[in-house]
């Protein structure tokens, strides 16, 4: 899978160690509500332009999660360590955009296709008490990461054939 070559998986500990520098600052341990994980700045992926609603949020890395969400992977914001999403990668020939419009996205941002990974921003949203939880992807506004470059962009389709909230499992 492209989206693979974003990252090495940072590894996970169970500690409940606060947020840390160590190694001269090219490593950063950082806990959330998922447990402790591990990263090294050098394989960090830079937003230069933030992500949307957080434009100072520009340095990440991409974790893999618990066995049981094997599927999804962390995107964690290393300068702001608060801000975390869950994301899919998928690859190119199963997203659930366009080749077409997946294509003339990455001419627009300079990532040649070799080199494009796509993330979809998972929505977790419980349902009520017993009834389970709801989850949802953006369509409309995935992450597209230069996977050579190590570059990322939100990128929001100005058609509107895509979903912001389309439901998944």
């Amino acid at each position: 899978m492209l989206a693979q070559k974003i990252y090495e998986p940072a590894r996970e500990s169970m500690s409940q160690t606060p947020p840390a520098l160590s190694d001269g600052d090219q490593h950063i341990e950082i806990a959330n509500k998922i447990g402790t994980f591990r990263f090294d700045r050098e394989l960090s992926v830079k937003f230069p332009h933030g992500m949307i609603g957080f434009p100072d949020a520009i340095e990440f890395g991409v974790a893999d999660l618990p066995e049981s969400l094997q599927q999804f992977k962390l995107l964690q914001c290393l300068t702001e360590p608060g801000l975390s999403f869950i994301v899919l990668p998928m690859d190119l020939d199963k997203a659930p955009i366009d080749a077409e419009d997946l294509k003339n996205a990455a001419e627009v941002l300079g990532i040649a296709l070799a080199d494009l990974a796509v993330l979809f921003v998972i929505t977790i949203r419980a349902l009520g008490p017993g009834q389970g939880i709801s989850m949802s992807v953006n369509n409309a506004a995935p992450v597209l990461v230069d996977t050579n470059r190590r570059i990322g962009r939100q990128f929001v389709f100005s058609n509107n054939k895509y979903q912001v909230q389309q439901q998944i499992g």
